[in-house]
């Protein structure tokens, strides 16, 4: 319910313009996530340089709750677009934390049987 009521907040504020944000040490991060997109994401971040530490911290119904441990600050948002090269929605971004949506990975196109 609150997950809800975050989201429609976040919608009626339009969206984020921080895709640039600075990170600077410990950052929660809330991604809406599959499984196996979850997987990248974890890799994703590790091969971030600046980026610590990464501990997911829960994983239900499509969402994630990862802790990072940045040893530098990072522009997460355009660095995890670099280096997941996947569909990333910001939803949230300020101190210590960021809320994204990644669109699963490996899905197939319409019509290719897959």
């Amino acid at each position: 319910m609150v997950a809800s009521f975050d989201r429609i907040v976040s919608e009626l504020r339009g969206p984020p313009t921080a895709a640039g944000y600075v990170f600077t040490g410990d950052v929660a991060v809330d991604a809406a996530v599959d499984f196996r997109t979850l997987c990248r994401l974890g890799q994703a971040l590790t091969e971030i340089p600046g980026v610590g530490a990464v501990d997911l911290r829960a994983f239900a119904g499509g969402s994630a709750a990862l802790d990072l441990t940045l040893t530098r600050p990072v522009a997460l948002v355009e660095e995890l677009r670099r280096t997941l090269r996947a569909p990333i929605a910001l939803i949230e971004a300020r101190e210590g934390r960021l809320s994204i949506e990644v669109d699963s990975l490996g899905r197939s196109a319409p019509g290719t049987g897959a």
